[in-house]
């Protein structure tokens, strides 16, 4: 029997009747199930899969594998730690409720699904405070995905730019922000990413020094390059204007130093990307008498997937222009690892 282009598998009436009306906007066939062995029997061959939060956790029990394109919808979705360990394990892109501000992202999601467009994984990386070492993260896992043969493309959304500069990249030809107003249209995906400077096997769009400022909607960037490569990490801002270009990505990452006051910023930022964002979790970064990855935990209500320990080393390869090398490897592997990408292609 052949699978159905979308599976809607909960016992909640209202996540039902929504998704439902969602895969009957895009013409998709549907199979209703309330239970977890009816969910499992097309889980691998159905284009999309969506789910309550309680057949989530019933798949997760069942030991059902991750997969791509699936939707974590429910009226009462929390945001505890515990849903959001339960829609990693399943590999959820997004976790929403059934109302109509949730319909743009799963519908683009399903749309993508059903249309089989082979697109990069998106990562976002947010700091919870200034100086948290957003950036040099974001830096990292593009580049451990770059040394894994991944293609991968670093994009800097802050403003004034400076990504370059982690990377040690600011002398390499190519486009920069200010340079694309210039296509005058869409961004055509490999035309765009071909002109991209590229250090270390990363892609990069940042700022030029000094460059004016660019109409060019971050969104339709990230729409073009996910489609040229396996991997983009966006390194975005902690201001909200600079949020909803969160709906893209598959996970976002907020970096926490192991201190009260970033722990207070955390939980205001975290708040904020809860609105935006579909799975959120929290890489600790180490401080002297610091908190620790356990105190973070306590205080955060979302996963602590890893820490970034404390080194002067990094510190100093980043100022020098060497970027952070392999200093991050075993941090960068456990959080692409969340998405998929921990090995080789």
């Amino acid at each position: 029997m052949d699978a159905p282009a979308v599976v809607v598998a909960a016992t909640d009436p209202q996540t039902r009747a929504a998704a439902s009306r969602w895969a009957a906007a895009l013409g998709a066939a549907v199979e209703l199930t309330d239970t977890a062995a009816g969910a499992r029997r097309h889980w691998s061959g159905a284009s999309a899969v969506l789910v309550d939060a309680a057949m989530a956790r019933r798949l997760v029990q069942a030991g059902t594998p991750r997969r791509p394109h699936v939707v974590v919808v429910d009226p009462e979705v929390g945001h505890g730690e515990e849903l959001w360990r339960t829609a990693i394990t399943l590999g959820a892109a997004l976790v929403c409720r059934p109302d109509p501000g949730s319909q743009t992202a799963v519908l683009e999601l399903m749309s993508s699904a059903l249309e089989g467009r082979g697109e990069a994984c998106v990562i976002a990386v947010v700091g919870a405070v200034g100086g948290a070492g957003a950036s040099v993260l974001a830096a990292g896992l593009a580049l451990s995905a770059a040394r894994r043969s991944w293609r991968a493309v670093l994009v800097d959304l802050d403003p004034a730019g400076g990504l370059d500069l982690v990377l040690g990249a600011e002398s390499v030809p190519g486009a920069r922000w200010d340079t694309l107003d210039a296509t005058g249209g869409p961004l055509p995906a490999g035309a765009l990413v071909d002109v991209l400077p590229r250090h270390h096997d990363v892609a990069l769009l940042t700022r030029s020094r000094g460059g004016a400022t660019t109409s060019t909607e971050p969104a339709e960037v990230v729409t073009a390059v996910r489609r040229a490569g396996d991997l983009v990490v966006l390194d975005v801002p902690r201001h909200p204007a600079a949020h909803g270009v969160l709906g893209c990505a598959e996970l976002t990452v907020v970096v926490v130093p192991e201190d009260v006051r970033s722990v207070a910023a955390a939980r205001h930022l975290l708040d904020d990307l809860r609105q935006v964002a579909g799975t959120v979790v929290v890489v600790g970064r180490g401080l002297p008498g610091g908190l620790g990855r356990s105190g973070l935990a306590q205080h955060l209500a979302v996963p602590v997937v890893a820490r970034v320990a404390h080194r002067g080393s990094v510190r100093r390869d980043v100022a020098a222009g060497r970027g952070p090398g392999r200093a991050l490897d075993r941090v960068a592997r456990t959080v692409l690892g969340l998405v998929g990408l921990g090995g080789t292609p």
